[in-house]
């Protein structure tokens, strides 16, 4: 592999080669969960209406930083 990445796909899929070199397991880990949540985030059918209700579950100190990351 002369890139440090390499991008290929496969029918429903996509493969992707890293280097070692390019970022570390637990780095590689982190960026590929940020990926699954914002792709839950666009497919999201929420209304800001039914977000509020599910933030009473949650710090509402926290909710209020995040909210306009996660509804449309």
């Amino acid at each position: 592999m002369s890139h440090t990445y390499e991008i290929t796909d496969d029918q429903d899929d996509f493969i992707i080669r890293l280097s070692k070199r390019l970022v570390d397991r637990q780095e590689l880990n982190r960026m590929l969960r940020h990926l699954e949540i914002e792709a839950i985030r666009q497919k999201s059918q929420l209304s800001k209406e039914q977000a509020a209700e599910l933030s009473d579950n949650v710090d509402r100190s926290v909710w209020e930083q995040v909210q306009d990351k996660y509804t449309p």
